[in-house]
């Protein structure tokens, strides 16, 4: 292929594309909703811990917490598999993005209880949530997704100033339900509005 034919190539790619984009519909607000309940819920069960309310290790919590959230996800992807719109470029870009971001977290989170040192992996999680926030906010021109992204990034110095605080896992749970789910729920409310 030419210079000039892989240049056309490209241009009408990306010319697909940002048509595409236009009739973009909300993606995955029930996954953020899901994520957000499950991640708040880690977090309230650090709290719980951390006050003498259980026993269970950490580790254990949040595995338990996770397993629904990663099982709504594969129940959500084989419904939206079956969409008009599943092959849509920034469907496709906000699933690898969250595939990509889950994966990341998983392994890192299995290195952190491996080695016993979880202390990380909150601020991990946030910049990466904030990565896939702004990414997927950029790629389906939804631009109320930088707040949330923002939000995120925001959170991780905090995290720092705060480590050992007993209040802090409480207020990252309030804060996730709040910045997930609620972007799930608004996402949703998008969807079904563009949908209609």
């Amino acid at each position: 292929m030419s210079d000039t034919q892989t240049l056309e190539a490209d241009i009408a790619f990306l010319r697909r594309m940002a048509e595409e984009g236009r009739k973009v519909t909300a993606p995955g607000g029930p996954y953020y909703f899901a994520w957000g309940l499950a991640i708040a819920a880690g977090y309230l069960a650090m709290y719980l811990y951390a006050s003498g309310v259980h026993s269970f290790p950490i580790w254990a919590t949040w595995l338990a917490c996770v397993i629904p959230a990663y099982l709504a996800t594969m129940l959500f992807s084989s419904r939206d598999a079956k969409r008009v719109d599943a092959n849509r470029f920034v469907n496709r870009v906000s699933a690898t993005v969250w595939i990509a971001t889950g994966i990341g977290m998983t392994v890192f989170w299995i290195g952190t209880a491996i080695n016993g040192n979880m202390g990380y992996m909150a601020p991990v999680a946030s910049v990466m949530c904030g990565v896939a926030f702004g990414l997927i906010g950029a790629f389906a021109r939804i631009r109320f997704m930088y707040l949330p992204a923002a939000a995120w990034f925001i959170t991780v110095p905090i995290m720092f100033v705060l480590s050992g605080s007993k209040e802090l896992p409480l207020a990252m749970a309030i804060f996730v339900l709040i910045n997930m789910a609620g972007t799930g729920l608004v996402l949703t409310a998008m969807e079904r509005k563009a949908r209609a």
